[in-house]
């Protein structure tokens, strides 16, 4: 439920990890010798510029990782913590990608996974959930998965890797840790951050994940734009409007990046980067979807989203086209989603 002084208080924040020790670099992670199942060390490289996004347009691929999306670094932290810290069962609330990612950390743990998933997903995915031997719970919406998650979570000793609560935190900050990694690898692949990030973006664990690795490092930091498929973060950023609603909108087949909430950690993460928040309609997403696999990049819909929220931000001036930008593919699409 993240900060219970702040939940107390009607304003909702996730936790955020500390740390006693230091080191040289600036990099921090919870855990030592984690078990990573290859997680990480993703590559990083310039997208070709007959695509149309100009010629310093780099793409850091996600969908490289073990379970096909970057939710694999975040379970490589969350379920990681929770062996350590000695739990034997983890619940979560998910419909797609962190589904099968915390299911296969799980897997790899030998400990129990409840996973709580909407009635709507497809089957294929519950499918495979099942197949690496986590208990899945259909439900019919979010809310019904997140009063799951709260009741199992109550006796003490089920480890929550997601969100439970409304108005929305974000998921485990054990696990968001690890996002930083994508931070820590852009740097360290080319000397230096770029001028821009374009993240795709549901509730903000990856953005703020991603933020929290270049505020380690002490660089320069970039401008960090969160993709949603309607305005959320952007209508509080530009417009003052109450985080803590929930906002109307059609996310069409942009099921990753989907809900209608936004977060502290997003806002942070937009606020504290100098960047903000872009949104992509289903349409236009789907545009670019048809343009980037007739390139041959095979990226869930989601993902191909912020490649779409890159072009609009430079055609509304906000992001030059000389500027060096990297682009989040988040996920592929062969899961289905």
């Amino acid at each position: 439920m993240g900060c219970p002084r702040c939940f107390d208080a009607g304003n909702p924040a996730n936790l955020r990890c500390t740390y006693r020790r230091s080191t040289n670099d600036g990099r921090l992670l919870p855990l030592i010798d984690p078990l990573t199942l290859g997680a990480g060390e993703t590559p990083y490289f310039r997208l070709d510029d007959r695509i149309g996004l100009g010629s310093d347009v780099w793409v850091k691929d996600e969908s490289r990782n073990p379970t096909g999306s970057h939710k694999d670094r975040f379970s490589l932290g969350a379920v990681g913590w929770a062996s350590a810290a000695g739990f034997d069962t983890v619940v979560a609330a998910s419909s797609g990608n962190a589904a099968l990612s915390i299911s296969a950390y799980c897997a790899a743990h030998e400990l129990r996974c409840l996973m709580a998933m909407s009635n709507a997903v497809p089957g294929q995915i519950v499918d495979h959930v099942r197949e690496l031997g986590a208990e899945v719970v259909l439900v019919e919406s979010d809310e019904d998965r997140w009063t799951y998650v709260a009741d199992e979570s109550r006796n003490q000793k089920s480890f929550n890797a997601t969100n439970f609560v409304t108005p929305v935190v974000g998921s485990s900050p054990f696990g968001i840790e690890y996002l930083k990694g994508i931070a820590y690898e852009i740097v360290t692949a080319r000397g230096t951050a770029p001028d821009v990030v374009v993240i795709p973006s549901s509730r903000g664990d990856l953005a703020f994940g991603i933020y929290q690795g270049f505020v380690d490092l002490g660089v320069v930091m970039p401008r960090l734009y969160l993709v949603e498929p309607f305005p959320r973060l952007h209508a509080v950023l530009e417009s003052n409007a109450d985080w803590r609603i929930a906002f109307p909108g059609d996310d069409g087949r942009l099921v990753s990046i989907g809900g209608g909430t936004t977060t502290q950690q997003s806002i942070a993460a937009a606020r504290g980067s100098g960047g903000g928040a872009i949104a992509v309609d289903p349409a236009t997403a789907s545009t670019w979807h048809r343009t980037l696999w007739t390139h041959g990049h095979c990226w869930e819909i989601s993902s191909t989203a912020a490649f779409a929220a890159l072009h609009l931000l430079q055609d509304q001036g906000r992001v030059l086209p000389s500027a060096t930008a990297a682009v989040i593919a988040t996920s592929h699409a062969f899961k289905g989603l």
